[in-house]
């Protein structure tokens, strides 16, 4: 379970918005601010109907946003032409008291103007320029966990994970990097056994979030909880639901009056289970010179083994492994390894896994993404984070007797990897990426 161990200290620009009603209708009109996004560049809100698409992602280490805008009163075109270092900031109501909405300021890193459509196109990264910034510095007899608490605290982020601690200590040393490549040079090399994977991120509440993905894999769907919303009665009342809280499990429909926080209107599923098997192999051999293996002897030693990606035995044993046909182990399977000569070890500089770190969190890691689904929810779920797991229920049309069933392969337990909120066509949604490695036998809940 992912835990908050300190909270973010980052100031974010201020800004008021100023209200055309008075009295009771103000009340009214400022719970609604944030329903759809809310932007403002400067001291300029945007209005909705300037938004011609909105994109907020979180699908790498750190939140994105994407913007086309028209420019009827030619402002964005001449005087808030962007600058350096320019701020756009955004805000999402999360419709209920106990989940956080969502503030960021956002630095413009693209600002075009198009001139046959008369369009703003606007990127922007999250505002966090010492991540950009090189460092030199020696983080001395410290674990990766530790090190990447460390420079959380100095930037401003909070810091997330499911863990307390790696077995990964050593001085590791940032020689004028850039502060993002350090910490995700730190994450590729992070250790802690052999059945453990790592990922980090900065989600959309400045919290660093460092994950051991495999101690998330082997939780329960059904401990994930979320609070079930149709939208009608948080709008009208401003309350949230007697017992809505629930486990979160997301349903596909085409039933417009059932529609919630948990409805799927459209997905798309990717299986590139054998192309990952092409890139990566079954298996990984890889072999390095280790300088102090023999050191009573006055000698190095050559290492050379085999590893394999972690899987719990209860996935092993109820669902199914896509490593060739179920049931059967081909010369396919015996001989599909892929071998890596990772070079020399010295262990007075790095600690003793730093080179089966690399290779084992990359190989797990692509593993991960064999099987993915991007869904569309009916509406926004702020109860949904990357690297929580949860359950999907998928329906599906029977093209012969037009009977609805359930896709047993499909439906079960994933890991959200990617979070999206998008503003096209008017139409504001929420889009998740989920991922598996293994496709569903009876048990839904793995």
């Amino acid at each position: 379970m992912l835990v908050k161990k300190f909270d973010p200290t980052i100031k974010l620009t201020n800004y008021s918005i100023q209200l055309t009603e008075k009295n009771t209708r103000q009340i009214e009109q400022k719970e609604l601010i944030g329903w759809n996004p809310y932007v403002q560049y400067r001291n300029m809100p945007l209005e909705n109907n300037q938004i011609v698409y909105f994109k907020l992602s979180s699908t790498g280490i750190l939140p994105e946003l994407e913007l086309i805008l028209t420019d009827d009163v030619s402002k964005l075109k001449t005087d808030f032409f962007a600058l350096d270092n320019d701020i756009i900031s955004i805000y999402l109501n999360s419709r209920v008291n106990s989940l956080t909405d969502i503030k960021m300021d956002f630095v413009i890193t693209d600002y075009n103007y198009d001139r046959k459509t008369d369009l703003i196109y606007i990127k922007g990264i999250t505002n966090l320029n010492l991540l950009q910034v090189q460092f030199q510095k020696a983080y001395r007899k410290m674990t990766s966990y530790n090190v990447l608490s460390e420079i959380s605290k100095k930037i401003g982020l909070g810091f997330v994970s499911n863990f307390e601690s790696t077995d990964d200590e050593m001085t590791w040393i940032n020689p004028r990097t850039g502060l993002e490549r350090f910490i995700k040079d730190v994450t590729i090399h992070a250790y802690k056994d052999e059945r453990s994977f790592f990922w980090s991120f900065i989600d959309f509440y400045y919290n660093f979030n460092f994950i051991n993905v495999e101690q998330e894999m082997e939780e329960l769907a059904s401990k994930t909880y979320g609070l079930i919303d149709s939208g009608i009665s948080l709008f009208t009342t401003g309350k949230e639901p007697d017992n809505a809280v629930t486990p979160l499990t997301l349903t596909y429909s085409k039933d417009p009056e059932n529609y919630s926080n948990t409805t799927i209107l459209e997905y798309e599923v990717y299986n590139q289970s054998m192309k990952k098997s092409f890139e990566t192999g079954y298996k990984k051999n890889i072999s390095f010179y280790d300088k102090l293996l023999n050191y009573n002897k006055g000698a190095g030693g050559w290492l050379d083994f085999n590893i394999d990606t972690s899987r719990s035995d209860t996935a092993v044993k109820d669902n199914i492994v896509l490593k060739d046909m179920p049931g059967e182990k081909s010369g396919f399977y015996e001989y599909n390894i892929r071998y890596h000569y990772l070079g020399k070890l010295d262990s007075d500089n790095v600690h003793q896994n730093f080179l089966v770190a690399y290779v084992q969190n990359l190989f797990n890691i692509s593993e991960l993404q064999k099987i993915y689904i991007i869904v569309k929810l009916a509406m926004p779920n702020y109860a949904i984070q990357r690297f929580t797991k949860l359950k999907l229920i998928l329906m599906d049309d029977s093209s012969t007797d037009n009977k609805i069933f359930l896709n047993k392969r499909l439906s079960g337990a994933y890991i959200v990897t990617g979070v999206i909120f998008e503003v096209n066509d008017n139409t504001f949604v929420q889009k998740l990426i989920l991922c598996r490695r293994e496709l569903t036998k009876e048990n839904l809940d793995i």
